[in-house]
């Protein structure tokens, strides 16, 4: 990485998102894959990270970075941005 590149920050997933179903587990994963694309096409080199969720209206627990390259990398969305 060169100095003055900027980094920014991706959050995982959004105060929004209701992982009861698949749907909104998978709405999320699009959300996300949208931000990081449009980093990308801006020239930024967009830094993501697990974090602490809500999995329902009464249980949290921790997003692994590892689940979300998982999630990135199998994304017909990342398509484009992602080389195996």
């Amino acid at each position: 990485i060169s100095p003055g590149i900027s980094l920014p920050g991706m959050r995982a997933y959004g105060s929004s998102t209701n992982n009861k179903t698949n749907q909104g587990s998978v709405a999320a994963m699009d959300l996300l894959c949208e931000s990081i694309n449009q980093a990308l096409d801006a020239g930024l080199l967009p830094v993501i990270h697990g974090d602490a969720c809500l999995l329902d209206d009464n249980h949290a627990g921790i997003l692994g970075g590892d689940t979300l390259v998982e999630g990135l990398v199998s994304s017909e969305k990342m398509k484009d941005n992602v080389h195996k």
